[in-house]
């Protein structure tokens, strides 16, 4: 070595690997916030009952809301219906239904199911109603679901 040269302390250099390393690997493990299955996006879920509160049913909210809007994370291949049980079961809502996959049909929400052939639950994805089966129609990120209930084949939803 030569004189009035002094080494380079070798804490520096482990010390400087030691941050590099860490840093790589919280970068690796970085927690998205997102289930498994999930991308992070949301859909809007929300259910309705206005019209058999203002016919006077019992036992309904006042104000015909059974589930405000609530945002849930985008599953993909989720449908409606499944989306339907998923957010039922976070938010303590009992859901109904009988069948399976395209032929699922969402029976009472709430409690509250049809009386007659004219009454029951119809959904609406982003403002439009769907006149086909909740186990059909997939959910996509940034939807907006609402279910309603109709005592007039929908034709009292507006």
């Amino acid at each position: 070595m030569k004189p009035g040269i002094q080494p380079k302390p070798r804490w520096w250099t482990g010390l400087a690997v030691g941050l590099l390393l860490i840093s790589l690997l919280s970068g690796c493990a970085a927690d998205t916030g997102s289930p498994p299955g999930t991308s992070g996006d949301t859909v809007s879920l929300a259910v309705y009952c206005r019209i058999a509160t203002d016919a006077g049913l019992a036992g309904l909210p006042e104000d015909g809301v059974m589930l405000a809007p609530v945002e849930l994370d985008w599953v993909e291949d989720e449908t409606v219906a499944q989306l339907l049980e998923r957010a039922a079961r976070e938010q303590k809502l009992a859901v109904s239904s009988q069948g399976s996959g395209s032929m699922k049909f969402i029976v009472s929400i709430g409690g509250l199911a049809a009386v007659d052939g004219r009454s029951g639950w119809m959904f609406s994805v982003n403002g439009e109603i769907i006149m086909v089966g909740s186990g059909t129609v997939k959910v996509e990120a940034g939807d907006h679901i609402e279910w309603h209930y109709t005592m007039d084949s929908g034709s009292d939803l507006s």
